[in-house]
């Protein structure tokens, strides 16, 4: 895993000097490794599957216990999945196809410039579902499909979220991946006929005033 902040720093679990692969706090690539394979060993090996919700169109999001049944996907017309996690294992690659989005949840982390790559994929196919999901399903994942809920139905950030959370009451983007979106409903307001044809004619202030922005 390569270095993210490019800054020389003290290892909190074993005390070197290295330069940290994660961003909230500073870990050296050896000790994240070790962490991730006793997690992956023990933890992850356990899950348990829980199906994951139905949102909207063909998306399904959920955690990554969502990703585990291959008889539950098919069974569904899941025929691809898309894994927003870095350190997220493919669990089926010979019978599904996987695009994966290696992120942190961390509010520092830039996901916006996945949105159009992940919309994309989410929109291979209209017959076949696709299962959206991160770690728990809460954070990164629902991000995306928040972005995609705005996108096609075109509705504001705060409804789209609304929207996802009927179908998964625990859905909640972290505070950077919240300005994301917000500056994501900005761009594609401009977008919309009903702006272009304001702007057009001079008077786009009243339907801009309809983004609602927190500086």
């Amino acid at each position: 895993m390569a270095s993210i902040t490019g800054v020389e720093s003290e290892c909190l679990l074993c005390g070197a000097a290295c330069v940290s692969v994660k961003k909230d706090f500073s870990v050296c690539e050896r000790c994240f490794e070790m962490q991730y394979e006793e997690e992956k060993s023990t933890v992850r090996k356990a899950a348990v599957f829980e199906a994951p919700d139905h949102i909207v169109d063909n998306i399904y999001l959920g955690g990554e216990s969502s990703a585990i049944d291959l008889d539950w996907l098919r069974e569904h017309k899941v025929d691809r999945v898309l894994i927003v996690a870095a350190y997220c294992e493919a669990h089926f690659p010979e019978d599904l196809e996987y695009l994966t989005i290696s992120i942190d949840d961390s509010p520092l982390e830039a996901l916006k410039p996945h949105f159009a790559t992940a919309m994309d994929f989410i929109q291979k196919s209209s017959s076949t579902n696709v299962l959206v999901h991160c770690i728990s399903g809460i954070s990164r994942s629902s991000t995306l499909v928040i972005a995609y809920v705005m996108k096609t139905l075109q509705v504001s950030f705060e409804e789209a979220w609304q929207l996802v959370k009927e179908k998964r009451a625990c859905v909640y983007p972290n505070s950077g991946f919240q300005e994301q979106l917000r500056d994501f409903e900005v761009e594609w307001w401009h977008e919309l006929p009903a702006y272009q044809k304001l702007a057009s004619e001079g008077d786009n202030d009243a339907f801009q005033s309809d983004v609602k922005r927190e500086d």
